[in-house]
């Protein structure tokens, strides 16, 4: 906690390591409490109990930033040495979307955030998001990595932030996620129908739940956008649409045979404690709590927009709920 004596505000972090007996703060760690917050003032409606922290987290956040718009990552809060070197690719796409998130729960006349902490979160979140675009942008399809959290970001500035950028780097990166993916026609062409069909849906050859459910998370983030500009007639849009409905079936089929059902759970040693969590593939069964969230995550925003389409906000067009997922 730093007191801002220019502007009579305090900065705060979240310390992630001590070194040499020094706390280092970490861009990642000071996102995702930044997230929690604002997602509990959303939920709530409480606007008092976190939002101080939650302004002081964000101003650290502000600081971090570089005049091309990177984030450097990690910081000696002891003696304000930062550390240029260090790099998480998710750390950027997460900050953005907690930046993001945090102008849209203090947009309508939450008294204790001001105009201008508005605007300077939301510039910050919008050059965080221009530089990775730009970045990644320069990478072969190859190279080309999904991050689910800059497809939750791009989801929620949009409102106020979109680019021509951003939409091709969502475009580019669903028509990826499907070039990638195992589906059931691969798996029959290759004469392994019967060993291999509870791997369609995984990308890349790997098993893994988590995985495929961070690619699920990112998709149906970007999806209402998709659609949208399918209504206004981007081609480019239009044709990726229908695969990433594609993507997200296979991919959430797989994952749901990762789940300890009762019939699982029941050869646990404690089974009450965990039905229901989330394994790190289907054929291993160790949890932790980020495989169970990640999966959650994908299941809670697939359900938002089948909800949607049946109260009569169409994000499925001519292909209703049990066209595609029958």
């Amino acid at each position: 906690n730093n007191d801002n004596q220019d502007d009579n505000t305090s900065t705060y972090c979240f310390i992630s390591k001590y070194s040499h007996g020094d706390p280092w703060s970490s861009l990642g760690l000071d996102a995702l409490g930044l997230l929690a917050m604002a997602q509990y003032q959303e939920s709530t409606g409480d606007s008092s109990r976190y939002l101080d922290v939650a302004k002081g987290v964000a101003s650290h956040i502000v600081s971090s930033q570089k005049e091309d718009g990177s984030l450097v990552q990690e910081q000696n809060i002891a003696t304000g040495e930062l550390d240029e070197d260090a790099y998480v690719l998710y750390f950027p796409g997460e900050a953005a979307y907690a930046l993001s998130k945090l102008v849209n729960v203090n947009s309508q006349n939450v008294p204790e955030v001001s105009e201008e902490e508005l605007v300077l979160w939301k510039q910050t979140a919008s050059k965080a998001m221009d530089y990775i675009v730009t970045r990644e942008s320069k990478k072969s399809d190859k190279d080309f990595i999904n991050d689910h959290w800059m497809m939750y970001a791009m989801a929620e500035m949009r409102p106020w932030h979109l680019t021509d950028g951003m939409m091709e780097f969502g475009i580019r990166t669903a028509r990826i996620a499907h070039e990638r993916q195992t589906t059931p026609d691969q798996i029959v062409q290759m004469q392994q129908e019967y060993d291999k069909m509870d791997e369609f849906g995984i990308y890349k050859s790997s098993l893994s739940a988590t995985a495929t459910a961070t690619k699920s998370e990112g998709l149906c983030a970007i999806l209402p956008m998709m659609m949208e500009e399918q209504g206004n007639n981007q081609q480019a849009a239009v044709e990726v649409v229908d695969r990433m409905w594609k993507s997200l079936e296979y991919g959430i089929r797989y994952t749901l045979q990762a789940q300890h059902t009762p019939e699982v759970a029941m050869y646990m040693k404690d089974p009450g404690r965990i039905v229901g969590a989330l394994s790190s593939n289907v054929r291993k069964r160790e949890t932790r709590n980020d495989y169970t969230q990640h999966n959650l995550s994908s299941y809670l925003c697939l359900m938002n927009l089948l909800q949607q389409e049946s109260s009569g906000k169409s994000y499925l067009g001519d292909a209703g709920p049990d066209a595609i997922f029958g």
